[in-house]
C-alpha cells in the first residue's frame, strides 16, 4: 500500500537515529556472520530499542488503504503447520463472483506460463510467485482461477488479512498445495501454497528479539528451496513511529539471514517490500521525493540484504525503467502508468542462477475488484 501523504521528517528518537546507522553499517560489513561482530551486534541492540506494535494496537489506515477486511484484529497464529489440514474449514460462499474480465482493451499483454500437465521437479523447473491480495476473503475468486490458469509450484502470498482459522487452506488443498498461513485478523497476514512440498515452517520471529504481533513473515522449506513470504511494513511517512519500525523490521530480517540461513543454499525472500529499489522502479521520482519507498535509509537496508547475498530476481532479467507491480486504486493509476515496483523475489546467487525468466502479470490488475498488486513470476530451470 501506498504511504499517505509525505510529511516532512525524519525518524525521531534515538531508535530512529540508531536503525538509520545500522543500515548503514550494514553494507560495510557486508553481511558476513563472523565478521564485524561489534557493528552486528550494535545492530541487533537497535532492535531492542524499536517499539513492535501491541497486539490490536493497529492506527487508523492511511488515506491509499481500502477497507476490505473482515472483522478481528486480534493475534492468531497458534495453527501454523506445514501440512494444510491443521487448519480451519475452508472458507464458505466467497463475496464475489469476481471475473477476470479485460477492462481496458489491450493496455498490456497478457502473460502467463503454459500449462504443465506431468509433476513438477523443482530441481528441474521451479515457478515462484509473489502476490499481495490486498484480503484473500475479497480476493479468493480471482485467486483460484488465476492458479487454475497459470499453476505455479509455489506461491507467496501478503496481505491476506485473516486469521489462521478463516483461511480457505481446503479451497488450495483441493489444486494440489499444500499450505501455511500466518494471521492475525483484519491486518497484514502472509501465507506459502506450495506443488512441490512443505517443510520446517517457521511463522514470525525465532530470535530473543522483542515480540512483534505483526504477522508478517512465513519461512518454508519448497522441494529444496528455503522460501519467505514477506510483508515489509509500510512506513507511513519518513517522520512516522512506523517508518522507524519498519527500518528495524528490515534489520531483523538482515540478522536472521546471517544467524540462520546460508547464502550458499538456495533461497528466496518474496513478497511486498514496500520499497522502490531505484529510480527506475518509480512512476515519477520527483512526485515521490521525500516519502516512504524512495528514501535513501530504506534503500540501504535493501542494499544490505543483497550484501549477505540476496539478488533481485527481476532485474537479472529487465534492466528498463516503467515496469510495475504496484499501481494505487485512486486517480486512475493503473491507466494512467503511474506505479510502483515494490514486490520483488529475492534469491541467493545459485538460486538466482537458475532463473531463465521474471515477469509481472499486468492483467491480474485489470477487470472486477482486483488486488492493488499484480503477480510476479520468477520461473527456475
Amino acid at each position: 500500500m501506498r504511504a499517505a501523504a509525505p510529511r516532512n521528517g525524519v525518524p525521531s528518537g534515538a531508535a530512529g537515529a540508531a536503525v538509520l546507522a545500522a543500515g548503514v553499517g550494514a553494507i560495510g560489513d557486508g553481511g558476513a556472520a563472523g565478521g564485524a561482530a561489534g557493528a552486528d551486534a550494535a545492530a541487533a541492540a537497535t532492535l531492542d530499542a524499536v517499539t513492535f506494535p501491541e497486539p490490536g494496537a493497529y492506527p487508523a489506515k492511511n488515506s491509499r488503504q481500502l477497507s476490505l477486511t473482515e472483522e478481528g484484529s486480534e493475534r492468531n497464529c497458534s495453527n501454523i503447520s506445514s501440512t494444510s489440514h491443521a487448519f480451519g474449514p475452508a472458507m464458505g460462499e466467497a463475496e464475489s463472483s469476481a471475473t477476470l474480465i479485460d477492462s481496458i482493451g489491450d493496455a498490456g499483454a497478457r502473460w502467463q506460463w503454459a500449462e504443465t500437465p506431468r509433476p513438477i521437479d523443482s530441481a528441474t523447473v521451479l515457478r515462484i510467485v509473489t502476490w499481495n491480495v490486498n484480503s484473500l476473503k475479497a480476493r479468493l475468486p480471482r485467486v483460484e482461477q488465476w492458479l487454475t490458469e497459470n499453476g505455479p509450484e509455489v506461491i507467496c502470498l501478503q496481505e491476506t488479512k485473516m486469521k489462521d482459522s478463516a483461511f480457505p487452506a481446503e479451497v488450495f488443498n483441493a489444486m494440489g498445495y499444500e499450505t501455511a498461513h500466518h494471521g492475525q485478523g483484519q491486518w497484514n497476514g502472509v501465507a506459502i501454497l506450495s506443488k512441490v512440498g512443505l517443510d520446517n515452517v517457521i511463522a514470525g520471529w525465532d530470535d530473543d528479539g522483542p515480540e512483534d504481533t505483526d504477522a508478517r513473515i512465513l519461512w518454508a522449506t519448497c522441494g529444496g528451496v528455503r522460501v519467505a513470504s514477506a510483508y515489509v511494513p509500510n512506513g507511513r511517512a519518513l517522520d512516522d513511529p512506523h517508518y522507524t519500525y519498519k527500518l528495524g523490521w528490515l534489520e531483523r530480517l538482515r540478522q536472521t539471514l546471517i544467524r540462520r540461513e546460508d547464502a550458499a543454499t538456495e533461497l528466496a525472500v518474496c513478497g511486498d517490500f514496500n520499497i522502490c529499489p531505484d529510480d527506475r522502479d518509480v512512476w515519477s521520482p520527483e512526485a515521490w521525493a521525500g516519502t516512504t519507498h524512495v528514501s535513501e535509509p530504506e534503500r540501504e537496508a535493501l542494499r544490505a540484504l543483497e550484501a549477505w547475498g540476496l539478488e533481485d530476481v527481476y532485474r537479472r532479467h529487465h534492466s528498463e525503467g516503467g515496469l510495475y507491480s504496484f499501481w494505487d486504486y485512486r486517480g486512475g493509476d493503473f491507466h494512467q502508468g503511474r506505479g510502483l515496483r515494490i514486490d520483488l523475489i529475492m534469491a541467493t546467487a545459485s538460486l538466482a542462477a537458475r532463473s531463465v525468466d521474471a515477469r509481472v502479470d499486468r492483467d491480474a490488475r485489470k477487470g472486477e475488484k482486483p488486488s492493488d498488486h499484480a503477480p510476479v513470476i520468477a520461473q527456475f530451470d
